[in-house]
């Protein structure tokens, strides 16, 4: 299984494109990535305020964008996170959006949400509740917790992920 940076979801134009490091992770060993696709949380994740500087991984045996992708810190080799792109729109303060740069466009935000994946994989969950919102276009990051009281910690992903898979013909 091949792992490397991914090249679709973020569009940054930055001049460090094209340069290319290597980063140690625990869990899928030495990965290459672009050094323009380094995401930058100014003020890390909840629960990881030490961790700022992240790459989104996932596997690219075939070439498609998978479902499920992984957080990987930079900054502590065993942090990885497997992320999803949630099926709702964000609702967040605009003061949140400001952190990701000036005049930001909204074509130019992607959102995750973070997942907990059990070995029992029917009880896969994704939190709702605190989505990450990146600005391709610089890099930076946020993770917001929505003011929506419709949005939870836990929600039942499973089922969801089936549907998408077999929508995809897998």
């Amino acid at each position: 299984i091949a792992y490397a940076n991914f090249s679709s979801p973020l569009r940054n134009k930055s001049l460090r494109n094209g340069v290319n490091m290597q980063i140690n992770t625990k869990w899928f060993g030495t990965v290459e990535i672009d050094a323009a696709k380094v995401i930058t949380f100014e003020k890390g994740l909840i629960g990881f305020e030490d961790c700022s500087r992240f790459a989104i991984v996932y596997e690219t045996e075939d070439k498609k964008e998978k479902p499920i992708m992984w957080l990987q810190s930079l900054d502590e080799q065993a942090l990885a996170l497997p992320i999803i792109k949630p099926e709702y729109i964000v609702d967040v303060e605009d003061e949140l959006v400001y952190k990701l740069g000036e005049n930001v466009k909204s074509d130019d935000l992607m959102i995750f949400v973070t997942m907990t994946v059990p070995s029992d994989l029917t009880k896969m969950t994704c939190n709702l509740k605190a989505p990450i919102i990146i600005n391709t276009a610089t890099m930076k990051a946020v993770q917001a917790v929505a003011a929506n009281e419709d949005y939870v910690v836990r929600f039942p992903v499973y089922n969801l992920l089936k549907e998408r898979k077999e929508k995809a013909g897998e």
